[in-house]
């Protein structure tokens, strides 16, 4: 949740210009799939920085 929903967020945010006359459904199809390819890489990073916390 901590990964997925602010990317999704941004994604949105600055595809909204090139993808905002689609409707929903197939403006999620593009990007829930580029948001969890960025996870890959962001979620990582979320686990060392408060991998202690989180795992408590």
């Amino acid at each position: 949740m901590c990964g997925i929903y602010p990317t999704i967020v941004v994604l949105g945010l600055a595809t909204d210009p090139v993808l905002g006359d689609l409707y929903l459904p197939v403006r999620l199809a593009v990007l829930v799939p580029a948001a969890a390819a960025m996870v890959w890489q962001i979620n990582p990073r979320l686990q060392r920085h408060f991998g202690a916390w989180l795992t408590r």
